[in-house]
C-alpha cells in the first residue's frame, strides 16, 4: 500500500514539475505584442455580405422599374 501511495505522489510531483516547466517556457517564448492590450478601434467599416443565390424580389422590381 505504501508503494502505491509513493508511486501516486511521485507521479503527481513529476507531472507538476513538467507542467510548470512547459508553461514557463511557453510564456517566455510569446512575443510581447501578444501580451499587450489591443489598440482601440477608431474607425470601423461595416460590410454586409451578400447571400449566394438569386436576388430578393424587391431588388428585381426596383431594377426593372429603373430600366
Amino acid at each position: 500500500m505504501e508503494a502505491y501511495i509513493l508511486n501516486q505522489v511521485f507521479g503527481h510531483v513529476v507531472f507538476m514539475i513538467g507542467y510548470i516547466a512547459t508553461s514557463v517556457t511557453i510564456g517566455a517564448s510569446e512575443p510581447p505584442e501578444l501580451t499587450q492590450a489591443p489598440a482601440p478601434v477608431v474607425d470601423a467599416i461595416v460590410v454586409q455580405i451578400e447571400q449566394p443565390g438569386p436576388p430578393p424580389p424587391e431588388r428585381v422590381m426596383i431594377a426593372r422599374a429603373g430600366e
